[in-house]
C-alpha cells in the first residue's frame, strides 16, 4: 500500500512538473485585462495543492498502517518467543521431573537389592544354625550309641564273668 501512495505522490508531482513545463513561458504581466487567466491558474494550482495534500495524506496514513503493521508482527514475534521459552522451561521441568523419578527408581531398586541381600543373608544364617543343630543331633545318637555298645560290652563282660 506504501508503494502505491508514494507512486501516486510521485505522479502528482510530476503533474505539477509537467504542467508547468507543458505551458508556454508566462507573458510578462499584463494590465489586469486578463483576469479570466489569472483566476484559471489559481483554480489549477489550489486542485493541484489539494491533490497533493490527499496524496500525502495517503502517504501518511499508509505509514501509519504500516507501522502499526510491524508493531503487530513485532507483538506476535514477542508471544511467539514468550511462548517457545515457556515450553523450553516446560520441558526442562519434565526432564527434571523424569530424572528425580529415575533417581528415586535406583534408590528402590538399591533398597530392595540390600532388603533381597539381607533377606539372603538370614536364610544363609539359619541353614547354619539347622546343620549345626543336625550335627549337635548326630553327635548326641552317636554318642548314646557309644554309650549303648559300652552297655552292651559291659553286658558281655558280666555274661563272661558269670560263665567263668
Amino acid at each position: 500500500a506504501k508503494v502505491e501512495f508514494q507512486q501516486q505522490l510521485q505522479a502528482a508531482m510530476s503533474k505539477t512538473t509537467k504542467t508547468s513545463q507543458d505551458k508556454p513561458p508566462e507573458p510578462p504581466p499584463q494590465p489586469k485585462s486578463e483576469p479570466a487567466t489569472s483566476a484559471l491558474e489559481a483554480k489549477d494550482s489550489n486542485e493541484l495543492e489539494r491533490n497533493l495534500a490527499r496524496v500525502r495524506a495517503r502517504l501518511a496514513a499508509a505509514e501509519i498502517e504500516q507501522t502499526r503493521e510491524k508493531e503487530k508482527e513485532k507483538e506476535r514475534q514477542e508471544h511467539e518467543e514468550k511462548e517457545r521459552q515457556r515450553e523450553k522451561e516446560a520441558a526442562k521441568a519434565k526432564e527434571l521431573k523424569k530424572r528425580e523419578e529415575e533417581e528415586r527408581e535406583r534408590e528402590r531398586a538399591k533398597e530392595k537389592a540390600r532388603q533381597k541381600e539381607a533377606q539372603a543373608r538370614e536364610r544363609e544364617r539359619e541353614q547354619e544354625r539347622e546343620r549345626e543343630r543336625e550335627r549337635e543331633k548326630r553327635e548326641r545318637e552317636r554318642e548314646k550309641e557309644r554309650e549303648r555298645e559300652k552297655e552292651r560290652e559291659r553286658e558281655k563282660e558280666r555274661e563272661r564273668e558269670k560263665e567263668r
